[in-house]
């Protein structure tokens, strides 16, 4: 397994990215896969941080008959401390997944 990673960090500011090759074993079949992730993350104040992350690359379609597809994923979450003990939430997440890099989509 391969992997490259970037960090850059200012004061409040997180920037990383990774990209990695790999090897992944699956019902007997070896699958390839090469993936890009991003992820940047902040808290301006004590009672408030946010992620945004990004990743894109291969991906094992886990069924009867296992294939090596394309999946894209977006993934935000926001955090609200207004509290000592209390902490809201927000998370939000959206992966596609497809046949091929550019084809038919096979679920989101």
């Amino acid at each position: 397994m391969i992997i490259d990673s970037l960090a850059y960090d200012v004061d409040f500011v997180i920037f990383f990215s990774t990209v990695s090759s790999e090897l992944e074993r699956y019902e007997g079949i070896n699958f390839r896969k090469k993936n890009f992730r991003a992820n940047l993350s902040s808290e301006p104040f004590s009672w408030l941080s946010g992620r945004i992350s990004y990743s894109f690359g291969d991906a094992i379609r886990y069924e009867d008959n296992p294939y090596l597809g394309y999946k894209t994923s977006l993934g935000i979450t926001l955090t609200l401390k207004p509290l000592t003990n209390l902490r809201l939430f927000y998370d939000f997440k959206n992966i596609m997944f497809y046949r091929e890099k550019g084809g038919e989509k096979d679920y989101e």
